[in-house]
């Protein structure tokens, strides 16, 4: 057996890094034999975080799909100041162990295999500590499972300590991973305030105690998978508020976060609660067997604190109580009863049933918390049947009752969503929706377990001292325990100032403040550009479609962009053909002018509307502003990474580190790219490409696009290729860069 061999790679301090991945040995004799390439076919990570301190243990196992053994060299780019305790290969019962070359050497060896291989992947982990591990051969259809165990020091950012791990593909990837799965346990000194994924909006965080939280998360291969990224704030404040910058440019972005402590009793907000309930006959069958069960699990998990009213109507409403009542057990058991006895039939007054449930409220505001849980599965079909006037007639209603918020349950495929929708959003609430075969009990029941313990209402937020633009969402939700509020927006200048929310808590109104200090170049969280242009194009489609605003002026701002963020959306999709119309990289019809005189690849904007649920639940994906809500992270339909051979379906769109780059006649092309600007050409895998590399670190994050792209930059546009200069001076250099 040949030694195995482990390299430790000290190339240049960096943040940025791609995950483990398997490439052709030093010595493969690649012109006389292809590399055939493996297959990443699970990916597990286990995090321990106590504090500021985390442990990280990675599994990847590779499987060989050719009908040859496939040798290979697995490489892993370090975070910059981990200390990594063990990196294993297990071959059958066999355990081998990885040694470690001294660092000169293992920098020779790395720079070696990026020029040999123009391996664009490699050129991202340009700049990261490198680990390096032969793997000798692997059968055909055979496996290797490559352990890996490091530990660091989690920096800290807006008060809050971030955990980060590459998750993203490489370019050889011929296939999404089967599994991908993270656990972190996380314990704290002090209670946990946050725990936010700003990436991952579906993470899953269970608490167990005030300082002990488990956060899991799960790609089940139906998307490529992103960068991970974790926010954990502690603290004996009851509210947490943590601000994370970006700014490239001249203005910047910025996302807020708002959160309570996680455990925290004292910060829940007594509420009165009351459920308005359709019975009419299209509910009959299954779909009222499961409304029934999670109307009887929600009133089952009110407090004795709250006080509660079930309504149920069809071409009528009927009560179980003449107004609110306390949730003392003798009234829950007796709306339990009220509820079993429900059956099916008649027709769908809703203007009705929610004027019922407005009016059940007091005139006298208290400090509770006050809501509407309303589920319906069709359309008005008696008393007042006109959507508008129905939508005026709550709005006035419940503007006049001091603001009751409403949250509709549309069942089915019948159901007016824009009605819903815009009810919900007047009321400062939220619309689901349950399609035919979901599981109406367990949607309506996490639903009700989210807002059950509502910890901050009625908030808003002053920036003094700061210059903030567009921010989103335009009027804050509640906040609820176990969640977090997350606001986008823009600002000016230095970014100086002090940002103050209030709201109401269970002990009166409740105030927090963060002093913020935005100035100088914050490039690191590229991402933040795209969850804010996520939360503006949510709001603007909700103007569309729920306000009936159609105009050339904000299609025009939507296609914009959803261009400039490479974010698809529902009202300006990208569909990429083989045989369609032609369009410039700026989005328009026909072709571009000057050198990029070609059509991309058959992609074309299609604008389109519906009014049905599943299209509204697809809307919402965004995480837009409005009814949107959203909870940060990246919106359904981005790409990140190279277009690997097998992908021509998404070809057209790129999003590489603060960047959307389109195919131009075999070019990936920024989209800030400007037809006027001085263009420099740079051999690909040169001294100058690597120069460019090390002086503007998110070139690594473009560079992995591959070997034929233009970046514009502050001074001028780069276009790396095939042809051009292979080194820069340092004049140069600063021109580029604009310095």
């Amino acid at each position: 057996m040949k030694q195995v061999l482990w390299s430790l790679c000290v190339c240049l301090a960096g943040a940025a890094f791609g995950q483990g991945t398997l490439v052709p040995p030093d010595d493969w004799p690649i012109r006389e034999r292809p590399w055939g390439g493996f297959i990443l076919d699970s990916h597990a990570i286990n995090v321990d975080i106590k504090d500021a301190a985390s442990e990280t243990r990675v599994e990847q196992v590779f499987f060989n799909p050719n009908p040859y053994p496939l040798e290979a060299v697995y490489l892993f780019p370090v975070p910059a100041g981990a200390s990594i305790s063990r990196l294993t290969m297990t071959d059958g019962d066999k355990l081998m162990e990885a040694k470690i070359l001294p660092a000169d050497e293992a920098r020779r060896i790395y720079e070696s295999i990026v020029r040999r291989q123009r391996d664009p992947a490699l050129l991202e982990m340009l700049g990261s500590r490198l680990v390096r591990l032969r793997i000798f051969p692997i059968p055909p259809n055979g496996k290797r499972k490559i352990s890996l165990r490091y530990s660091e020091v989690l920096p800290r950012d807006g008060g809050a300590y971030r955990f980060s791990y590459p998750m993203s593909l490489d370019a050889r990837s011929q296939k999404l991973p089967s599994r991908v799965t993270l656990h972190a346990d996380i314990e704290t000194s002090q209670p946990i305030q946050t725990v936010y994924s700003p990436s991952h909006a579906d993470i899953s965080v269970r608490t167990t105690s005030a300082k002990h939280a488990v956060v899991s998360w799960e790609s089940g291969g139906r998307s490529e998978p992103q960068d991970f990224q974790l926010l954990i704030r502690s603290g004996s404040d009851e509210l947490g508020l943590s601000i994370l910058p970006y700014r490239s440019g001249a203005d910047g972005y910025f996302l807020m976060v708002l959160s309570p402590q996680l455990h925290s009793k004292e910060a829940e907000v007594s509420k009165s609660i009351v459920f308005v309930f359709d019975r009419t006959g299209s509910m009959d069958g299954d779909k009222i067997i499961q409304a029934k069960k999670a109307l009887r699990q929600c009133v089952d998990r009110l407090r004795p604190m709250d006080r509660f009213q079930v309504i149920v109507f069809n071409d009528g409403v009927d009560k179980v109580f003449q107004g609110l009542v306390s949730a003392d057990e003798q009234n829950k058991s007796k709306a339990i009863r009220f509820v079993d006895d429900i059956s099916a039939r008649g027709g769908t007054n809703i203007y009705e049933a929610l004027q019922a449930g407005i009016n059940t409220f007091p005139k006298e505001k208290g400090h509770e918390f006050q809501a509407i849980i309303f589920l319906t599965d069709g359309l008005p079909t008696v008393g007042e049947t006109d959507p508008q006037r129905i939508r005026r007639g709550i709005s006035d209603l419940n503007e006049r009752a001091g603001g009751i918020r409403i949250y509709s349950f549309g069942v089915g495929s019948d159901v007016d969503s824009k009605l819903l929708d815009r009810i919900a959003f007047d009321a400062r609430g939220d619309s689901n929706y349950v399609l035919e075969g979901d599981k109406i009990d367990t949607i309506v029941e996490g639903f009700f377990e989210k807002v059950s313990v509502p910890a901050l209402s009625n908030i808003s937020i002053k920036y003094d001292g700061m210059d903030v633009y567009d921010v989103f969402p335009k009027e804050p939700r509640d906040l609820f325990r176990g969640s977090a509020l997350v606001i986008a927006g823009r600002y000016r200048g230095d970014g100086h100032g002090r940002i103050t929310v209030t709201g109401a808590a269970a002990r009166g109104q409740d105030r927090t403040f963060i002093d913020v200090d935005l100035s100088g170049r914050q490039d690191r969280d590229d991402y933040i550009p795209r969850v804010w242009a996520a939360r503006k194009i949510g709001y603007l489609m909700d103007e569309f479609r729920l306000d009936g605003r159609d105009t050339k002026e904000l299609r025009d701002e939507i296609v914009r962009l959803s261009l400039e963020f490479g974010i698809v959306t529902q009202l300006t999709s990208f569909l990429i053909t083989e045989h369609q119309m032609p369009m410039d990289y700026y989005g328009r019809a026909g072709h571009a002018s000057g050198e990029l005189n070609d059509d991309l690849n058959g992609a074309f904007i299609q604008f389109g509307q519906s009014d049905g649920a599943a299209e509204a639940g697809k809307l919402k994906s965004l995480g837009g502003g409005g009814t949107g809500g959203g909870s940060g992270g990246f919106p359904q339909g981005t790409y990140r990474g190279a277009a690997p051979p097998g992908r021509e379906a998404q070809a057209l769109m790129r999003i590489a580190g603060d960047k959307t780059f389109y195919w131009v006649n075999g070019v990936w092309t920024d989209a800030a790219f400007k037809k006027e600007a001085k263009v420099t050409k740079i051999k690909a895998f040169s001294d100058a490409h690597i120069k460019l590399i090390e002086a503007w670190k998110k070139f690594k994050d473009y560079s992995k696009l591959g070997e034929s792209l233009i970046v514009q930059l502050p001074g001028g546009a780069v276009q790396i290729g095939e042809q051009g200069s292979e080194s820069l001076s340092a004049g140069e250099l600063s021109g580029l860069l604009g310095k």
